[in-house]
């Protein structure tokens, strides 16, 4: 699990968001509104002497609820929180800053449940 979570839990918890990110494969028998993050993909920073020192991670920010209204409200609130938040450390992640790259709405059948799904990139120091 990369470390970014962390960091998206602090930001959304002490946000306008005010409630925890879990990760997509934990289990989701939360409250009828909540929200998931699963990351996607890890690019490091090619370096010539050593590990890498940034990573940027594309995540999925996944927000749900029974009330279209609160998908819609809560997704305004995740990207007030998350879109170019200022360079600093978050739950001991130091972030270069997040970038909004994406979102996509509809309803889950399976879950029954509307749903909104945000993609940012995260730029982390390592």
């Amino acid at each position: 699990m990369n470390v970014v979570g962390k960091a998206i839990n602090e930001i959304l918890q002490n946000g306008a968001t005010n409630l925890p990110a879990q990760p997509d494969f934990a289990q989701n028998d939360f409250a009828d509104t909540y929200i998931v993050y699963r990351v996607v993909n890890i690019t490091p920073s090619d370096t010539k002497s050593g590990a890498s020192t940034l990573d940027e991670v594309d995540v999925e920010i996944n927000i749900y609820s029974n009330v279209l209204a609160a998908v819609a409200d809560l997704s305004v609130k995740v990207r007030a929180d998350l879109d170019r938040v200022a360079h600093g450390s978050y739950a001991g992640v130091t972030l270069q800053g997040v970038q909004f790259k994406d979102e996509d709405t509809g309803y889950d059948y399976f879950l029954r449940r509307y749903e909104c799904q945000h993609t940012y990139t995260f730029r982390v120091e390592l």
